[in-house]
């Protein structure tokens, strides 16, 4: 009966111990749910209330939540790498100058961070933020023509990084900080992907394709690749190429204008802007590849979703890398 009595204790033990393991394995999926589930915010514009704002919703197009509440004309939100703030390009200071704000995740404490002093039309647009959270790169014309800055965001400081008779828009951090992608175009409506350091040094022209208009690109989350779209076959569509600007792909084949490509934090999935409904501008999600696309949006006649921001994965940025605004500081640039 020893025997028994041991053998039985022992297969509750073991009982027991199984059951605490895939407790634990619950409790990890939980968790990476509960991450994913944070990662997965899109920030995007829409006209769908009558004025262009900024919105929010989950990545499967649902729990959609107005942000601005303005009658001014807001646009390219973009999350900060710890997911609290979101800058944005406004005109709300004037009706006409475009400049950069940022407000919190929520659309609360919106702020002004740079004033373009340039005569109208001027405009400061298209933010990004450095992966530790300390720079916005962002496009302007305050000098005349459109160049890439760098604003660093507690010192106020803005540098300039390029100094061509081109015209650079939409710059973009890589996924390390060292370098910025941008598209440079010129008067005859041409533009490239060009790639530099993080400090205007080394441009590097990517697509090199002097018939074609490339615009809009976005970093892979690993930096291996770089998704944007293009005019080179007769039709705006998504392509991706690898980050020296080798092995093109083009991803979407619709008739319909696709655009404003933007990589999700884990890299599963590309959402971008597509009139294929013949309705209005929607936001689509798609594989990588280009495979298995899906409609976020569903709007009314001409209405208008696009410029999507993903917010970041939570593991993205170190505790070393949170981003501290001096609220004080920011607020005598208002």
């Amino acid at each position: 009966m020893g025997f028994y009595r041991l053998l039985n204790r022992t297969a509750r033990l073991m009982a027991f111990q199984r059951n605490l393991f895939i407790l634990g394995i619950c409790l990890l999926i939980a968790s990476v749910e509960s991450a994913c589930a944070i990662e997965t915010k899109i920030a995007f514009i829409s006209t769908r209330d009558g004025n262009q704002e900024i919105y929010v919703m989950d990545s499967a197009g649902t729990g959609l939540v107005r942000l601005t509440k303005h009658p001014a004309i807001d646009s390219y939100p973009a999350w900060s790498p710890d997911g609290t703030k979101i800058a944005f390009t406004s005109n709300r200071r004037n009706g006409v100058t475009n400049e950069i704000y940022i407000m919190d995740a929520d659309g609360k404490r919106p702020v002004r961070l740079t004033t373009n002093r340039r005569q109208v039309p001027a405009y400061d647009e298209s933010p990004s933020w450095s992966p530790d959270g300390r720079s916005i790169a962002f496009a302007s014309n305050r000098e005349g023509n459109s160049e890439i800055y760098v604003m660093h965001v507690n010192s106020m400081k803005i540098v300039r990084l390029t100094v061509t008779i081109a015209k650079e828009e939409t710059p973009v951090w890589s996924p390390d900080g060292m370098k910025i992608a941008f598209a440079s175009g010129n008067q005859f409506a041409q533009s490239d992907i060009f790639v530099m350091n993080a400090n205007g040094a080394n441009p590097v022209n990517l697509t090199q394709n002097p018939l074609s208009i490339n615009e809009n690109p976005s970093w892979s989350p690993k930096g291996e690749r770089i998704i944007f779209q293009a005019w080179q076959e007769g039709n705006h569509d998504i392509y991706v190429m690898d980050a020296d600007g080798s092995n093109v792909v083009r991803l979407t084949h619709h008739f319909a204008w696709d655009a404003y490509p933007a990589w999700s934090p884990n890299g599963r999935h590309i959402v971008f802007t597509s009139l294929r409904t013949l309705v209005g501008e929607e936001l689509f999600l798609m594989n990588p590849d280009g495979t298995n696309i899906i409609q976020l949006t569903h709007g009314s006649e001409r209405e208008m979703n696009r410029m999507a921001s993903w917010r970041p994965a939570p593991q993205a940025v170190s505790s070393k890398g949170k981003l501290v605004i001096q609220w004080g500081r920011v607020k005598q640039n208002r």
